[in-house]
């Protein structure tokens, strides 16, 4: 991996806050975080999508000609009111109506309203809902718990400035906030969505996304989208110019995989569209799993390892080991892509090269700090509170390891496990640990994103395995598994399992004894 196989950075690397270091971004992008849930990778994608819309350019325009990245800058719209309506719990679902007239009892509410809004954000917030709701405070109260029902994970524990509804309309995105309505929400962007915005912009899929993302997510006729619009001032509060995220390979085939499965999804003639975001959800995850493999192997010719999937629960115990070690082979995996990544940026550099031989400085305190100063030149980053101490080149090269290995931040090593189970693709339990497992969640979005028209088991199997790298199935097990002394029983017995599922959810059926098949129930002219 070169500085030519990847695009230039130098709108982020060299920004007015540049990241603490350069060396997960410089392979996976800038940057994904531990905390950031599959659905919220998906709604931060649409708010650039959105932002695109609303500043008159066109939602996915593709890579520049020139060679250069994409300069997409956020526009954000601070939905502050709607916020504190549908999270703040200043009208009740079940208050019983006070004395008074409709009238002053529609005062009294927009009163505590204006009262228990934080003084910062200014007064007469909530003027505008006396004409619109007629002054009638049960259809104000009704149609703020009808917004209420609409949140997204509503059984989380998040504040209320990071909790999101179901993003049917253009008036339903909400941008996560820090601890206050009046928090930059740039500040809080992990910008994990941006990373999936910027790989579905460099796809194969992109001007026939444009459509169907607009369909879905913006259309303004759903009637949830008016009621949130109604509960909106006229003019939000809006944020933008920020430059979003880096992603540093031009073409991937993640990229025109994802664009194909968000395309499949979203066009789906009979699903609702409160029901989009779970399945694209679960897809966007494990397409983002899939890249952190395809991003080692392309920068670093490292194996990319499969995936065997259990459909038993655990129940099949030689494929749940299988699917625990794997798991930590896709960790691992990372970890070592990292370590090449640093060995290859310090075998570039004049100045680490010449702390070795006899271009090397006698005088051991000196020869350190060299050693440390050309690894932070290297890997653009600060030793900070361990400059005065004396090492040789070797041990600062290993205390950079140990420091990039703890980094909080942008660590796909440590993503991989959160994001798998929020996904659905990775079962973990106490004594027994992870490995990989399908949720039913995880079914239906493959059958979403795969399949148009009936096609056989085997046929479904064989081409989750070549799109994902997904083993279910002995035929596939030969194929990627050979030499781990792999039990064929137990892969037949999950492919009978995985039918099974399938049937029970609706998405399958099996015609005669050597016949089953996979149906996708809200395709084109599908029967289900």
């Amino acid at each position: 991996m070169t500085d030519a196989d990847t695009l230039p950075p130098n709108h982020i690397r060299d920004g007015n806050s540049p990241p603490d270091m350069w060396v997960q971004e410089a392979i996976y992008g800038h940057r994904f975080r531990e905390e950031q849930k599959p659905f919220m990778l998906v709604l931060e994608a649409l708010l650039v999508c959105l932002g695109r819309i609303r500043t008159g350019h066109a939602m996915f325009p593709g890579l520049p000609n020139d060679g250069s990245h994409e300069k997409v800058q956020s526009h954000l719209e601070i939905h502050g009111p709607l916020r504190f309506l549908a999270f703040w719990q200043i009208i009740d679902e079940d208050e019983p109506a006070p004395a008074g007239s409709s009238q002053e009892r529609f005062e009294k509410m927009i009163a505590a309203l204006e009262a228990s809004y934080p003084r910062s954000e200014g007064t007469h917030r909530f003027s505008h809902l006396g004409a619109r709701f007629g002054h009638d405070p049960d259809a104000l109260r009704q149609a703020v718990n009808i917004i209420r029902g609409c949140e997204v994970d509503a059984g989380s524990s998040r504040r209320p400035t990071a909790r999101f509804l179901n993003p049917q309309g253009p008036h339903l995105h909400l941008s996560e906030l820090g601890n206050k309505l009046s928090s930059s929400p740039r500040d809080f962007l992990a910008r994990g969505g941006e990373m999936i915005y910027l790989m579905l912009n460099r796809s194969t899929s992109r001007v026939s996304l444009e459509g169907a993302v607009k369909k879905i997510f913006f259309n303004e006729t759903d009637p949830i989208d008016h009621i949130a619009k109604m509960l909106s001032p006229t003019e939000n509060e809006h944020r933008t110019g920020t430059d979003i995220g880096y992603l540093p390979w031009a073409e991937m085939d993640t990229y025109n995989r994802l664009g194909e499965d968000w395309l499949a999804i979203l066009n789906a003639s009979s699903l609702p569209r409160s029901e989009v975001l779970a399945p694209l959800s679960s897809i966007t995850a494990l397409n983002l799993f899939r890249y952190f493999g395809e991003a080692g192997e392309k920068g670093f010719d490292t194996p990319l390892q499969p995936i065997p999937l259990d459909m038993s629960d655990g129940r099949l115990t030689d494929i749940r080991r299988l699917g625990r070690m794997m798991l930590t082979h896709h960790r691992e995996g990372i970890r070592d892509v990292v370590v090449a990544y640093v060995d290859a940026e310090l075998k570039r550099s004049a100045a680490w090269n010449n702390c070795f031989g006899n271009a090397s400085h006698p005088d051991p305190a000196i020869r350190s700090n060299n050693g440390r100063i050309a690894i932070e030149e290297a890997l653009k980053m600060s030793f900070k509170g361990d400059t005065g101490l004396v090492k040789t080149p070797e041990e600062w090269r290993e205390t950079a390891l140990g420091i990039i290995g703890k980094r909080q931040n942008n660590d796909p090593e440590t993503i991989l496990l959160p994001l798998g189970r929020a996904a659905g693709f990775v079962t973990s339990r106490q004594r027994v640990g992870s490995w990989f497992g399908a949720s039913d969640r995880l079914l239906e979005a493959l059958v979403l994103a795969n399949v148009s028209s009936p096609m056989t088991i085997d046929d479904f199997a064989e081409r989750l395995h070549d799109r994902y790298g997904l083993v279910i199935g002995p035929i596939e097990a030969k194929q990627r598994l050979s030499g781990m002394n792999i039990n064929a029983a137990s892969f037949r017995k999950n492919i009978k399992l995985f039918e099974e599922r399938l049937a029970a959810l609706g998405m399958a059926k099996r015609l005669s004894d050597d016949c089953a098949f996979v149906s996708n129930p809200f395709a084109y002219g599908e029967q289900a």
